[in-house]
């Protein structure tokens, strides 16, 4: 087979659709594939072919996830565009990554990136976390199509950083990332956002107001815990002086209690709320 077509894996040769051909479409399928111990083996050995400097800025590239950006990589690393151009290419001529799109490559197989983060200890780990965010944040645009991948991954390398990352950034990322994700209709993944922001937040010391307990409650309730439920919106109402929102988050609370089969709870929630209105129910 002659052609573009001839440095593609062989699965990939062998497909007749064009539109399957997208590494970016192939990419998470390919981390997760079962290949036998011999293939696999063949796969990693191609590594050995690395020199240590490439080997060094691949291990680097692995930190951004299966699919790496070559100008995130220049700021992590601190090499020239053209060490990075060299790396990618020497890369790809070994069959480690493949051509994603524009400055994009993905690695061909999760043990590939597995064994390349290998080489690089706990403490190098946190502290190229801690600039892939910081590289992610400046990569921010209004384009509607990436904006939700790019908060998305700030909020994961925030967290993966550890103590590297400045608990307010991490805070601030893990917050935008739940409020988006909750948008895009998410809520599994917007709880857990939400609970490493107010873990970030107590460790800033930031004080989280009523609104942020109440966004967190709502979740909670979307994804059936409601005892979490309850507690950020007891929260909630010790943080809110305002009558109408006091109203409001006690509504919120009957309606748990309602969930939880209590009525009783629920009518007294239900009474509170009308008395924080100035409207009690006549005893």
């Amino acid at each position: 087979m002659n052609g573009p077509y001839r440095a593609w894996p062989l699965p990939f040769r062998l497909c007749p659709d064009e539109r399957m051909l997208d590494i970016a479409t192939w990419a998470p399928a390919l981390e997760r594939l079962q290949l036998p111990s011999g293939v696999l083996d063949l796969m990693l050995t191609r590594l050995d072919g690395l020199d240590d400097d490439t080997r060094h800025l691949l291990a680097a590239a692995a930190i951004q996830g299966m699919r790496f950006s070559n100008p995130i990589l220049v700021r992590v690393s601190s090499r020239s565009d053209d060490e990075i151009n060299d790396a990618v290419a020497a890369a790809t001529r070994h069959r480690i990554i493949e051509h994603v799109t524009g400055d994009v490559h993905a690695f061909v197989h999760g043990k590939v990136r597995e064994t390349l983060l290998a080489d690089l200890d706990e403490a190098t780990q946190t502290r190229m976390h801690a600039q892939t965010a910081e590289a992610l944040e400046s990569e921010v645009t209004a384009d509607a199509d990436a904006i939700y991948q790019t908060i998305h991954e700030i909020a994961r390398h925030r967290i993966l950083a550890g103590d590297e990352s400045p608990p307010r950034a991490t805070y601030a990322a893990c917050l935008a990332a739940g409020r988006l994700a909750l948008n895009h209709h998410a809520p599994d993944e917007a709880v857990g956002f939400f609970a490493r922001a107010a873990e970030a937040a107590d460790s800033a010391g930031v004080r989280l107001d009523g609104r942020f307990r109440e966004t967190y409650a709502t979740t909670l309730l979307r994804t059936g815990d409601l005892a979490p439920a309850r507690e950020q919106l007891d929260l909630a109402l010790e943080a809110e002086q305002d009558g109408f929102r006091r109203a409001s988050l006690h509504e919120l609370v009957a309606r748990v209690h309602v969930m939880e089969g209590d009525g009783d709870a629920a009518m007294a929630s239900a009474r509170l709320g009308l008395e924080a209105l100035g409207r009690p129910i006549p005893r």
